[in-house]
């Protein structure tokens, strides 16, 4: 029995040989990073309200009407920013930009037209992943807070 277990390493030991000559680690160097980078490729980025680009993969936004004027509907979410997490900024682009449960989230408010508003609402963990659980808490909250307005 002892020399059946020899007869297998001994058949084994060529290909463990040609498993770790250069030329296969090479192989497998190249092998390896291809399918990284087809990786990084296929998972793309996507263009948060802010501007800035961040990994994501799939649908990572909520986007919502309001028949409101833009004023009332930020206020409202600076009052949601206030009670739930932390403001950071605020710009010109009516981008709002603030940490709710370690997750930033990017609140973009577009005019379209006279008391019509578009809402698009992001969150991204602190790794940069999407968490449409904490974009969808956000404009529920919204939501409620501007119920009159709706």
């Amino acid at each position: 029995m002892r020399g059946s277990v020899t007869n297998y390493r001994a058949l084994a030991e060529p290909l463990l040989r040609l498993l770790r000559s250069p030329s296969i680690l090479n192989a497998k160097r190249i092998l390896i990073a291809s399918v990284l980078s087809a990786a990084l490729v296929i998972s793309g980025c996507a263009t948060c309200p802010g501007k800035r680009s961040w990994r994501a993969v799939g649908d990572d936004k909520i986007v919502e009407e309001f028949m409101c004027s833009p004023s009332q509907l930020s206020t409202a979410i600076r009052h949601i920013f206030e009670r739930e997490g932390k403001l950071l900024s605020e710009n010109a682009s009516e981008t709002i930009v603030g940490i709710v449960d370690e997750r930033r989230v990017w609140i973009r408010i577009e005019e379209l037209g006279t008391e019509k508003v578009r809402m698009t609402v992001q969150a991204r963990s602190k790794h940069g992943a999407a968490d449409l659980e904490m974009a969808t808490y956000i404009q529920s909250h919204v939501a409620r807070q501007k119920a009159l307005c709706r």
